[in-house]
């Protein structure tokens, strides 16, 4: 059975709750290896990238993968997970008008 989105997803939220930097940074290196790279393009995955840096306070590179994020990858992340990620991120950081923001542009 290999591992799935859904597992790297778990993993990483795991990761940023118990603030293992070590760990999810393995996690996220195990991603960007050419046989994962599509797993990596996965919106949840993005969603949990963002989450996991927000929430081991590495804001910048949270802040740096949304940016990254396309608006073809945003078009297919249905729920929202991948803007709900960012806004938690500037609300954590304290940047409430970047947060309202994103969420006026979900209408």
């Amino acid at each position: 059975q290999q591992r799935n989105v859904y597992c790297y997803h778990m993993a990483l939220n795991a990761c940023g709750c118990l603030l293992s930097l070590e760990k999810g940074n393995r996690i996220i290196s195990e991603l960007r290896e050419p046989q994962h790279l599509h797993l990596a393009q996965d919106p949840q995955i993005q969603s949990a990238l963002i989450r996991f840096y927000a929430k081991t306070r590495q804001t910048e590179k949270a802040k740096r993968v949304f940016g990254d994020v396309s608006r073809d990858m945003l078009h297919k992340d249905k729920n929202g997970s991948i803007y709900c990620a960012a806004m938690d991120c500037y609300a954590k950081n304290g940047e409430i008008e970047k947060m309202l923001s994103l969420f006026e542009r979900l209408k």
